[in-house]
């Protein structure tokens, strides 16, 4: 990394060094490790797309052996379940992958919430209104239920 003119270039060592890191940490502690701010380095991405595709390829490449190693497990149970736990983790966190009971928890107390006051509504169009929105909100969530939870 070398400045010019206050505009910070990234070289392919660095693309290197940001992919190997994507692989690990948020854009903010990747920032960091190269000693500058996080709208810095999202400046450094939309200026050199090379910057944004390397962090793609260290999140993605990450991911994908993640995946691949929790495939394993599934095939095979006995393999190490510190590192099954570890894998997990990874795609919960970094991965972006959700525990779809979790999920389903949160819609279904969305949709109490919207309901509590119900009770209290005392002009039928708003009722029936919030019964409909109630009824939808169930319904999407018995579809995704339905589906594969990423």
């Amino acid at each position: 990394m070398h400045p010019k003119e206050n505009i910070i270039i990234f070289s392919k060592e660095d693309c290197d060094k940001l992919e190997l890191l994507a692989s690990c940490l948020s854009l903010e502690e990747i920032a960091t490790q190269f000693d500058i701010g996080l709208r810095t380095l999202e400046k450094i991405k939309e200026r050199q797309p090379e910057v944004g595709a390397a962090y793609k390829r260290g999140v993605a490449g990450f991911k994908s052996r993640a995946v691949t190693k929790l495939s394993q497990y599934i095939n095979n149970p006995d393999l190490n379940q510190t590192n099954l736990t570890a894998t997990i983790f990874y795609l919960k966190t970094k991965g972006g992958f959700v525990d779809a009971s979790k999920l389903v928890e949160r819609e279904i107390t969305k949709v109490k919430n919207d309901l509590i006051d119900i009770k209290a509504i005392e002009d039928p169009k708003e009722f029936v209104n919030k019964i409909d929105k109630a009824i939808a909100a169930i319904d999407l969530l018995l579809n995704k239920d339905r589906t594969d939870v990423k």
